[in-house]
């Protein structure tokens, strides 16, 4: 079949494939296609022309293009990714007549390596599936579909060879793109060198020249150029007359339609017909690709990428590390992790949440052994906060040394996402064997931070901490590797479930732990932390089909991080108040689906300070 189908998952409207070819033979597709030659040398056919693609080079395959690939000498490796005209189409209404062009003969052009980056960063971020990456794919692929509107939507032909355009004349890329766009729109349609010049508001004469001296081609050979380049598809594809398919490619005679076939192609209508069928994709021409293993998928895209970030890396402060760590072959350590937790809460934290005390605390805790320590006075109270938690199953202790933390020094870390980091590397690292909870932050819930270390605003919005703390409550099994950026878990359960975490932080960061600071400074601690950190681990698993959560903890979505963005507004003052109980505290998750033989492979990557977490459990048949 000429035509190729591409499908797309409902909530992905690319497809990406990483291969090497041998050969792929002549199609088309509905949709663009962006091809990038990772590895090697290929030859790609598109149209009359054929074009000997090298490491590094990008090519778009429009729709309703026919093309092939074939390798050239030696292995190779190509990056196909199609993107969906429907889904893309919303945001860019004229996608399907697009006339792509990134076949350049120039050495080098700064704005075809931003097209580079912008596919390679797709590919990586696919490849490496962190966190959110769909959504990061598809943004990226709007603001390359945006850049080459900008500067590819358009075209000129050299020695024959149809060729990226070549111009830094903003004003001019435009107007042959709206050109370009409009022949391709309405090829088949009577289109006259006068019609054009009056949406140009320019005289016929003047633009028959621009046209000319910028493409290559006078304006009757570009709109011949474009029917004959269209009509190839009914020719392979059906059994028309070459009569009729010169009329309905817009040719007003069969004789032109013959002669500027033959002036683009080489040889005839007819001839084209006979020599291509055969090279047509379909069962008995199958091709020859097969897919390149992911580790290697990953490493051509790395080096790629690097040739040209290296160039203008940021900042020489920011740190970029990078973690490889398997622990496939180590076998389980004798460390067992069971948190238990005691959680505090006073006479404020009753008469502010009352009955939805036990609720919260179940959010928090789930299933792990907790005690609740309450005041004194609240311990042989009839009907009151004591009864209430023994009837929802806790066990309660009195408390004779809290004390209110309106009294105590602000620490601003508390309210930041370094806190649940700090919570869990003193617990994994055996710094605080008892992990005491203050529930609630104490004082004026108008003033959203004071500088605590409870788990909710006084106002009863999650921190970052109340998460913290959720997770840590799930850390009841087997320890399997532990260093300072990460930890892995064989979680406790009928049902085999594991827990791998990757924590990112910085020494200025790390340090609001433990000194005072304005609210100011632990913003700007947070924020100004650019550090990234890649990390893939490898531990051994039992084989089958896992159920996948991910979770991301920093200031991006907490209430801490919104807050900063808009300067930390006086929150007590009444014009705040209804913006501020609108405002909840989250972290963001994803889930899906992993099959695994004997090991797992998970990547991650962070930037600036925060937290990522992935939970597995094994699907039952």
């Amino acid at each position: 079949m000429l035509l190729e189908k591409s499908s797309y998952s409902n909530d992905f409207p690319l497809q990406i494939r990483v291969m090497q070819v041998k050969d792929y033979p002549l199609h088309y597709h509905q949709d663009i296609e962006l091809v990038y030659v990772l590895e090697g040398e290929v030859l790609l056919r598109s149209g009359y022309c054929t074009y000997s693609l090298h490491e590094g080079d990008l090519f778009c395959n429009n729709g309703h293009e026919v093309h092939s690939i074939s390798s050239a000498t030696g292995d190779n490796v190509v990056c196909s990714i199609k993107i969906s005209n429907s889904f893309f189409t919303q945001y860019f209404p004229k996608l399907s007549h697009s006339s792509y062009r990134t076949y350049s003969k120039v050495p080098h052009d700064e704005r075809y390596d931003t097209l580079r980056r912008f596919y390679l960063t797709i590919l990586h971020d696919f490849l490496k599936k962190n966190f959110d990456y769909k959504k990061q794919c598809i943004y990226q692929m709007n603001e390359m579909i945006k850049y080459l509107n900008k500067y590819f939507n358009l075209f000129s032909v050299s020695d024959k060879i149809v060729v990226g355009f070549e111009s830094s004349n903003q004003i001019t890329i435009d107007r042959i793109s709206r050109i370009t766009d409009y022949i391709y729109a309405n090829y088949a349609d009577k289109i006259t060198l006068q019609n054009l010049s009056e949406s140009e508001h320019l005289s016929p004469f003047y633009l028959s020249h621009l046209i000319h001296e910028y493409t290559g081609m006078s304006f009757r050979d570009f709109l011949c150029f474009a029917r004959a380049e269209r009509s190839e598809i009914a020719l392979l594809e059906t059994d028309k007359k070459i009569s009729a398919i010169a009329k309905e490619s817009g040719f007003s005679t069969t004789a032109y339609y013959k002669k500027y076939f033959e002036q683009w192609f080489g040889h005839s209508p007819e001839e084209h017909r006979v020599l291509c069928r055969p090279e047509i994709s379909g069962p008995d021409h199958p091709g020859s690709m097969k897919d390149v293993p992911l580790s290697k998928a990953v490493a051509l895209t790395e080096k790629m990428l690097s040739l040209i970030t290296s160039q203008d890396v940021a900042s020489s402060h920011i740190s970029r590390a990078k973690l490889d760590l398997d622990i496939s072959g180590q076998g389980e350590t004798a460390t067992s992790l069971r948190p238990v937790f005691t959680v505090n809460i006073t006479d404020e934290d009753y008469e502010m949440l009352g009955n939805s005390i036990p609720s919260i605390l179940r959010e928090l805790l789930g299933d792990a052994e907790a005690k609740i320590s309450i005041p004194e006075n609240q311990v042989s109270q009839q009907g009151g906060l004591a009864d209430l938690l023994r009837e929802s199953g806790f066990s309660i202790t009195a408390s004779h040394t809290l004390q209110p933390q309106r009294e105590q020094a602000p620490h601003y870390g508390n309210d930041t996402c370094m806190a649940p980091i700090h919570v869990l590397k003193n617990y994994l690292f055996g710094m605080n064997d008892e992990i005491r909870i203050r529930f609630r932050d104490q004082g004026d819930v108008g003033m959203i931070f004071k500088g605590q270390n409870g788990s909710l605003t006084s106002g009863c919005i999650r921190k970052t901490l109340f998460f913290g703390y959720q997770f840590l409550s799930f850390m009841k099994g087997d320890l399997l590797s532990l260093g300072p950026n990460h930890a892995v878990m064989k979680l406790e359960g009928e049902s085999p479930a594991y827990m791998a975490l990757v924590m990112n932080y910085d020494e200025r960061s790390e340090r609001l732990m433990d000194v005072s600071s304005t609210v100011y400074q632990a913003y700007d601690a947070i924020s100004g932390c650019m550090d990234e950190l890649e990390a893939n681990l490898t531990f051994p698993v039992l084989p089958g089909t896992y159920y996948a959560a991910r979770y991301l903890i920093n200031d991006s979505a907490s209430i801490f991080g919104l807050m900063g963005k808009v300067g930390f507004p006086e929150t007590g003052r009444d014009v705040w108040d209804p913006f501020r109980r609108l405002i909840s505290g989250s972290h963001k998750s994803e889930t899906g689906l992993y099959n695994f033989k004997d090991t797992a492979n998970l990547s991650f990557n962070l930037r600036g300070v925060g937290m990522e977490i992935m939970m597995l459990r094994l699907k039952e048949e």
